[in-house]
């Protein structure tokens, strides 16, 4: 069923707990701590402001917050 796949998934999920940074199309970029995943698939992320939010799309880049490159 899709509750076991995500389940499995969330299990399995690299890198929780790491903060990276998210560039998403037309937007500014996004610093956040990965969460884990939602019901559709999303990355959750908590923001630096303690916001939790939900990224569907964008570039995920692994390096140290505070990188700017």
């Amino acid at each position: 069923t899709s509750a076991r796949f995500f389940t499995a998934w969330e299990d399995r999920l690299a890198f929780r707990g790491d903060w990276v940074r998210v560039d998403q199309p037309g937007q500014a970029p996004i610093t956040g701590q990965i969460l884990g995943i939602n019901g559709n698939g999303n990355l959750r992320l908590l923001t630096m402001t303690g916001q939790e939010i939900n990224v569907y799309a964008g570039d995920v880049r692994l390096r140290p917050a505070d990188d700017n490159q």
